[in-house]
């Protein structure tokens, strides 16, 4: 499967493959996938055909009935070549969808884990060859008693220099942990992020920004 110039959104050191002196274009060697509930507090594991954690991402998605953060919020990660992890702080089902792409060459991963300790936290990684060819998932969960939606609950995870990962919120609560996963385009030719901020202002219920022209 080639995905040259193709990003898809869920949610190590750099490696450069290089065949006949140029850049080789992403392309995936494998996809696996799979589902569970999550039904406690708790971490789970699933286990997976074995991968190169270096290049290969994860991404996954979630469906609840719940209003309560602590019943709402779910972090996943790779763990280890050979399995997953998803943690909950909570008591409700959350059903999780998971996909694990492996590339081929063209794509570097590293992953990590932070805590909410204040508004702004900045992680130090392994640089990126530039800010337009990486970009960022990442999942939450908060405190096991955290009932209601409020200012330490929303947040932003982005690069902000090729070298820092810095999650900013309104209200620190170190009981809040993130996963982070930063997914490196090697090849400039196969990606171009763009990235920014906005703000929801009075009784707007939606906001509309310029970006550049994609291709």
């Amino acid at each position: 499967m080639n995905v040259s110039r193709t990003l898809i959104i869920g949610c190590g050191a750099v490696a450069l493959a290089l065949f006949g002196g140029s850049l080789q274009a992403a392309s995936v060697a494998n996809v696996q996938s799979g589902s569970l509930t999550v039904t406690a507090a708790g971490t789970s594991t699933v286990a997976i055909s074995a991968v190169d954690p270096a290049r290969s991402v994860m991404f996954f998605s979630t469906r609840h009935a719940s209003t309560v953060p602590a019943n709402a919020l779910l972090r996943g990660r790779l763990a280890s070549g050979t399995t997953l992890e998803f943690a909950s702080t909570g008591a409700a089902p959350i059903t999780v969808q998971w996909y694990v792409a492996q590339f081929a060459y063209g794509v570097s991963v590293q992953r990590g884990s932070t805590t909410q300790t204040a508004t702004s936290v900045n992680v130090p990684i392994s640089p990126v060859t530039a800010l337009a060819q990486a970009f960022v998932t990442w999942s939450k969960t908060p405190a096991g008693g955290d009932l209601a939606i409020d200012a330490d609950d929303p947040v932003i995870v982005d690069l902000t220099a090729v070298d820092n990962l810095q999650v900013r919120a309104s209200l620190a609560n170190p009981a809040h942990v993130i996963w982070w996963q930063v997914v490196e385009y090697t090849d400039p030719a196969d990606i171009r992020v763009q990235r920014g901020s906005t703000a929801m202002t009075g009784t707007s219920t939606q906001v509309s920004q310029n970006i550049a022209t994609v291709a």
